[in-house]
């Protein structure tokens, strides 16, 4: 009888620790069926003013790329210029990938924007929340989608502890540096705007804590295989030590920028994709089954009424708004990293989109205002 009370017992026991271990928590897979690309190239006019104007750049000032304008839900001009390799003389194909540099931040944005739909976290919460360790507190994952956080980058002072410059280092790794030497922040949480590459390497190392998976693991169930993006990956230096075949990136002089230790934090910057890839994106943005579409808004909403008073573009969460804009509602993200210069801008009234990837220094300068004005 004892005997097998005690059987029971235990059995109890067992059952109560399988059902206590802490699991991840996950958010619902997307379904969304993304609707296939449609071209539309009969307005002669418009096609011609746009190539003719990349055309000039890539003659008299080294632009080497692929430019993709779509409008109305429909590519009107997809082309590209130049090569992927300039040892090989590749030339570039409108689905090679490219480093997304800070354009990736617009995709964090949206990958935390959906955890929050699903209630896997709140915008006012804090890093602590997440990471008990964080060393700043009151820093909020509304702040840092907004660059208010006032925290240091960590571009420069991992810099001076990061011995093994051959080593790459990875999200954790900052976040220990951060932990164990508290580099001192620019500002306090929410006094100002400042921009800094440390909030969204931050937010991904949160994606990855609540759901004890990869950053890269997360875009590809929720944003990449949803949306079809072929091409998309996250380029991680840690797990992959050699920069993916492909498009390269070049300095101006056409010499291939290194492969640097810096490459193995994600989040604010890593991600590549082809031009066609970040349209299947901006599509999917206009739908409420991929976003919910508050949420979206919320993000294309100022939140540094700083930047407005001294007349500049504002920021929202994850995405720069354009201020005054003689074209409407204009969201936007440039990005510049090692070599790679991207752009990716949302007329959101009009339904225009504008996005361009290069992979030489120079020439990958371009006045974006000037390029809205091409439609």
């Amino acid at each position: 009888m004892n005997s097998n009370i005690s059987i029971f017992s235990w059995l109890i026991i067992i059952i109560i620790g399988f059902a206590s271990c802490e699991k991840p928590q996950e958010a619902a897979i997307v379904k969304f069926k993304p609707e296939a690309i449609q071209y539309d190239y009969s307005d002669s006019t418009l096609y011609n003013r746009i190539d003719n104007y990349f055309e000039n750049r890539y003659r008299a000032n080294g632009f080497n790329g692929v430019v993709l304008f779509a409008k109305s839900g429909k590519v009107v001009y997809n082309k590209s210029f130049g090569f992927s390799d300039f040892s090989t003389k590749d030339s570039l194909q409108l689905d090679d990938a490219f480093q997304l540099a800070s354009v990736s931040k617009t995709i964090t944005a949206v990958a935390i924007l959906q955890m929050v739909e699903d209630s896997l976290i709140r915008l006012d919460q804090t890093v602590q929340d997440f990471i008990p360790n964080f060393p700043y507190e009151n820093v909020t994952i509304r702040l840092l989608l907004s660059h208010r956080s006032g925290l240091p980058n960590y571009m420069y002072f991992v810099d001076h502890i990061w011995e093994n410059k051959d080593s790459s280092i990875n999200n954790d790794e900052m976040l220990t540096i951060m932990q164990q030497d508290t580099p001192k922040p620019y500002y306090l949480p929410d006094l100002r705007y400042h921009y800094c590459n440390t909030n969204f390497a931050v937010l991904a190392s949160v994606i990855e804590k609540i759901t004890h998976d990869t950053y890269e693991n997360y875009l590809i169930k929720n944003i990449f295989k949803p949306l079809n993006m072929e091409n998309a990956f996250v380029y991680n230096r840690n797990t992959q030590p050699n920069l993916p075949k492909g498009v390269i990136g070049y300095n101006g002089i056409y010499r291939a920028k290194e492969n640097i230790y810096l490459n193995g934090i994600v989040g604010d910057k890593g991600i590549y994709a082809s031009a066609l890839d970040l349209y299947k994106f901006d599509k999917a943005l206009y739908k409420a089954d991929f976003i919910d579409q508050n949420l979206l808004n919320e993000a294309f909403t100022p939140h540094n009424s700083d930047l407005t008073r001294r007349n500049r573009d504002n920021y929202g969460l994850g995405w720069r708004i354009q201020l005054p804009s003689e074209f409407g509602e204009v969201v936007y993200h440039s990005g510049w990293w090692k070599g790679f210069k991207t752009y990716f801008i949302r007329m959101i009234d009009k339904d225009q989109t504008i996005i361009v990837l290069t992979n030489v220094t120079r020439g990958g300068y371009l006045d974006r205002k000037v390029m809205e004005g091409l439609f």
